[in-house]
């Protein structure tokens, strides 16, 4: 009876020690997929300002956007005198203020100046449309079918003194999607429409109402 008991028990604990072995290994499988879609996911990412970082949560996307001492947004639709629009942050202890430096001096809409941000930090490229060609002719060419020889937005931002830039060009009549290059890219890139709206702002959209 004892023996029989005792064959019981290891039977019983070799079962758990094989469930608990499936139980890790599916575990570990899942966490290994989720970090291999986190690092997909990453690459298509249009910046990586710090790998450490996570623009999609909230708390990291702050700590990026604290880091970025300006903000250049040109909308050639505008008034000539307006298409350019400079802003600058300035911190102040545990907080920080926006205010526009150009084409006129007044205080800035810091949340409307963090909301093209955060848009511009999470933004993904959908597609390569298309690898420039090294001729420089050939270049302005492709530039110029594509709506980024002289494009119409653009948004440039400073962080942590390095500058960083996206033009946004043509929309693509067969997807709906926007030709896009990142500033002294070889690539032309599909970006999803959303990030034009983003970026189309005008002084009226940065200045502060009140």
């Amino acid at each position: 009876m004892a023996t029989r008991t005792q064959s019981q028990m290891i039977t019983t604990s070799l079962w758990l020690l094989v469930a608990a072995a499936i139980g890790l290994f599916v575990y570990q499988d899942r966490k290994a997929k989720e970090t291999a879609k986190q690092k997909e996911e990453s690459s298509k990412l249009l910046f990586v300002l710090d790998p450490k970082l996570d623009p999609a949560k909230e708390k990291d996307r702050k700590a990026l956007i604290s880091n970025i001492s300006e903000l250049h947004v040109l909308n050639a639709k505008a008034d000539k005198t307006q298409q350019q629009v400079r802003l600058k942050q300035t911190k102040h202890g545990d907080h920080s203020d926006w205010d526009v430096q150009a084409p006129v001096q007044t205080t800035a809409d810091g949340k409307e100046a963090e909301r093209l941000l955060a848009d511009i930090l999470q933004a993904k490229r959908v597609e390569v449309a298309t690898q420039l060609p090294s001729d420089s002719k050939q270049v302005n060419q492709a530039l110029q079918k594509y709506g980024l020889e002289n494009p119409q937005h653009s948004v440039h931002f400073v962080y942590q003194q390095k500058k960083y830039g996206i033009q946004i060009g043509k929309k693509d009549g067969f997807t709906g999607k926007y030709f896009a290059r990142i500033e002294d890219s070889k690539e032309v890139i599909l970006v999803e429409s959303s990030l034009f709206y983003s970026a189309d702002k005008k002084l009226f959209d940065l200045r502060r109402k009140e």
